[in-house]
């Protein structure tokens, strides 16, 4: 059995022919590829048609619908029916096929119940990671469930799992200070790591730093991104990282934080970054952006741990 990340950039993930298949989220997203978020929805709806007639396709609840709440209709969306088992999932919703319930924080661990088709499964237990995981910990559990992994063998590997580098990675973890990396960069993944934070750090004083990925991404989700970083107590945001891409005319993280409404943004470098971070007096520090930021994570634990002595 091969488990792959399967990405709709550039189309390659047409290339697949999944016996098992989990669409987790369709948002705009890589519209210098699609041009428009329908045509990023006509690629989804063909891999939905991939996926073996014997198989099992998981969708996320809503990933199939418009921004008002129509579904997308095309000629091939009805292969997506064609698999013998067809689900829904979702973080909370009732009406999926598998979901969560009682969702609570201990210690630093999420516990939750999985409710299935067939029974609840009480008191699962991720160890250490985002309020996100929840919703992935749904999806991977219905899979492994549908091939029929033991109860006790999920329960272990759910607590075991140590999560991957730069996925709410934990740099610090005391109880004078946290600090966590992230390589969300879009406005979707920025709004679930930091209310992550807020769910596992009820009442703690959160400074963020982003920065952002590619000039056409920002300039398309440039309201969205601001809306997202309007939920830190600060938020410091480092110039474009551009990639694959030459600059645009007037894109600038200046436009998300103009945008912002809460007052509490500013630009500048990385290296201004090491030093207003710490000044800024936080609880909880992210890093998060899917560019070169990742050079500045080991420099700021650095600082941040010489914080603490």
């Amino acid at each position: 059995m091969v488990v792959v990340e399967a990405d709709e950039y550039d189309r390659s993930f047409l290339r697949l022919h999944p016996h098992v298949a989990v669409i987790t989220a369709t948002d705009p997203d890589h519209l210098d590829i699609y041009g428009t978020h329908e045509c990023m929805m006509d690629a989804f709806w063909q891999f939905a048609g991939k996926v073996d007639g014997d198989g099992m396709l998981l969708v996320k609840q809503g990933a199939f619908r418009t921004a008002d709440g129509h579904s997308y209709h095309d000629d091939s969306a009805s292969a997506m029916v064609e698999v013998r088992k067809l689900a829904s999932y979702s973080a909370s919703d009732a009406n999926t096929d598998y979901h969560a319930e009682n969702v609570r924080a201990h210690d630093g661990n999420i516990l939750f119940d999985l409710v299935t088709p067939v029974k609840v499964l009480h008191d699962l237990e991720l160890c250490g990671t985002a309020l996100y995981n929840v919703e992935n910990a749904v999806a991977a559990s219905a899979v492994a469930l549908w091939l029929g992994l033991d109860e006790d063998l999920l329960r272990r590997g759910l607590l075991t799992f140590e999560g991957v580098c730069r996925r709410f990675d934990y740099r610090i973890r005391e109880p004078r200070m946290v600090y966590i990396d992230d390589y969300a960069h879009h406005p979707a993944e920025l709004r679930a790591a930091i209310s992550s934070v807020r769910f596992l750090y009820p009442g703690k004083r959160v400074v963020g730093v982003f920065q952002p990925h590619l000039f056409s991404r920002t300039r398309d989700l440039a309201a969205q991104f601001a809306n997202a970083l309007d939920e830190l107590d600060e938020a410091v945001l480092l110039p474009i990282y551009p990639a694959r891409e030459e600059p645009l005319p007037g894109v600038s993280s200046a436009m998300i934080v103009d945008l912002m409404s809460s007052g509490h943004a500013r630009l500048c470098t990385a290296e201004e970054a090491l030093r207003l971070v710490p000044a800024m007096d936080p609880d909880v520090v992210l890093t998060l952006g899917a560019g070169d930021i990742d050079r500045l994570v080991a420099p700021m634990e650095q600082t941040l741990r010489e914080q603490l002595l």
